[in-house]
Order: C-alpha cells, then structure tokens, then sequence
C-alpha cells in the first residue's frame, strides 16, 4: 500500500513516515533526478522525498554505511563515485559486474545491492526513439568511458550483430571490449583505432552509431566523426542531452539519418532506479514533462 502523503493546498509535507532516497556525487548542484524523482512522487501520493548529497571522494564508505544506517530505501551515485563505491556493496546485478559501474544502489535488511539503470536506459531510450530494438544490430560506439561502457554492454546483453569501439584512448576501447568479451562470450565485439580503414567501413556499417563522448556539449566541439561516411538509414543517438540538438545530429538529419539526444537515456535510467527503490512503475509522462521544462526550459 501507497503512504500517502499529508498536503496542504499546494505543498507536500515531510514526516516521521518519510522513506528516504536520493543522490551521491561529487558536485551534485547540476542534477536533475530530485526534480523528476519528487515530480513521480509527488503524482502518485507516495510518502516518499528525494534529495542530492555532495559527497567528497574521501567519505564515500562513511556515506554508504551512514544512508543505510538512516533507513534510505536507496540512492543514485553519479560521478565521481560510480566505482569508488564497488567495494560498499553486499551483491551487484549483472550489468553493473560487467560494467563495473554502480549508478543505482538499493539498501534493505538483508544486504546493499548496487545495480546499473544506465544500461537499461540506453536500451529503452533505442526502443522509444527509432521503434527498434538492439538485437541483430550492428552498433558502432564513439568512446570508451562510463557512458560508452553502458552502451557496449546493453548491446552485447540485448544481442546486438556486432559492436564496435573506437576511443582517442586505443588501451581504453581494448580494455572495454576485452571485459565484454571475457563476461559475455557469444558477442561479436572489437576495438578499432580512431581515422583507421576498419573504423571507416565500421561507421558505414553500422545500423546505429552512438556518441559516447563529451563531444557536442559546446559549441566550438569538432563533431565526433566524420559526416561523409554516414548516410540515409542509419540511426544517430547522442548521449549528450544539452543542448537538444548537436551539431552531429543537425548534420546526421541532412543526410536522412534519424536522430536522437540521451534525455530519454536520463529518463528511463531514473525510472528503472525508482521500480528498484520501491517495485513501482514510475509515470513516465510526469517524469518526463517535469524534466524536460528544467533541462530545456523554454526551448
């Protein structure tokens, strides 16, 4: 059963009944999870708050024993802490042993789990964006980061044709599609040297191409690939959310590719924590609407 919360006319009140979930990162002033997170609470009357903690690198076992102690039902961890609170955990989902990230950590009696929603974000946020799915896809991965550890990841889980990887960093995407490859051994993956042959004839390939990179956030940002080898048919999703359009997805819509920014990523990621939290299926349209007026404004 629903606790329901006490209201006044047009505010929520916080009681001794309050269940307790949140954020852990280091800053956390930027996020907009406690905007969406209250928002779903807030619709279906739950007795629930959510709220951001800036933890710095140094307390972060003090954090995790300390929310458990304090009775949170769990909490989202963001940069800097994503791996530095592994060792914290009673148990870890499988996703997020591969992965080896933890962005959502769940506390109970019997132990703290920490799980990966990232992926599954990226998966539904495909789905919801171009109607397909990733199985039989061939996936092409600009990047080798956490963002692009999740993308490569999924892809394998979900049975994607075949993945490739391409990073600045060429012992990164090794050391990325080696991991996938040891963890999940049915998977057609590799990594390919950035301006080589085989990353050409990879982007041209591919049926989706993904940029993992920062790459796009500003505006004098060089786009991540090369445009000329991408055409008609292919699908385009950038993780980067802000702004709403990237100069490689504006030059991806002139050559006929469908495109998409990583909101929904940032959505479903969310809502996949929140079912974790409390075994309900968040209002996807309330989460939504609520992020999208904070994260775009008027736009």
């Amino acid at each position: 059963m629903l606790n329901c919360l006490k209201r006044g006319e047009d505010k929520v009140e916080i009681d001794g009944k309050t269940e307790k979930v949140g954020l852990i990162g280091h800053p956390v002033s930027h996020s907009f999870s406690p905007v969406m997170h209250n928002a779903a609470f807030e619709f279906l009357k739950m007795n629930y708050v959510y709220t951001a903690f800036d933890v710095k690198p140094e307390s972060i076992r003090e954090a995790v024993q300390g929310l458990s102690a304090l009775g949170f039902k769990g909490v989202n961890v963001t940069v800097p802490h994503k791996e530095s609170v592994i060792p914290f955990m009673d148990s870890l989902s499988d996703e997020a042993k591969i992965i080896g990230a933890v962005n959502t950590i769940k506390f109970s009696d019997e132990e703290i789990k920490g799980y990966n929603t990232d992926a599954y974000g990226f998966s539904a946020a495909i789905e919801k964006a171009f109607s397909i799915k990733l199985e039989g896809k061939k996936i092409f991965v600009i990047g080798a980061g956490g963002g692009a550890k999740a993308v490569a990841t999924q892809s394998a889980i979900d049975g994607a044709k075949k993945i490739t990887v391409t990073d600045i960093s060429e012992g990164k995407a090794e050391q990325l599609t080696n991991n996938i490859r040891k963890n999940i051994c049915s998977v057609q993956i590799e990594a390919v040297k950035t301006e080589s042959r085989e990353m050409k004839n990879a982007v041209e390939d591919a049926d989706i191409i993904i940029n993992a990179t920062p790459l796009g956030m500003k505006d004098k940002d060089p786009i991540p690939i090369d445009t000329n080898l991408i055409g008609k048919g292919q699908k385009i999703f950038d993780l980067i959310y802000n702004p709403k359009e990237t100069k490689l997805m504006k030059e991806a819509q002139m050559k006929g590719c469908e495109v998409s920014n990583g909101l929904m990523m940032l959505l479903y990621q969310g809502m996949k924590s929140f079912e974790i939290w409390t075994g309900i299926r968040p209002p996807e349209e309330v989460m939504k609407k609520k992020l999208e007026s904070r994260v775009f404004g008027g736009k």
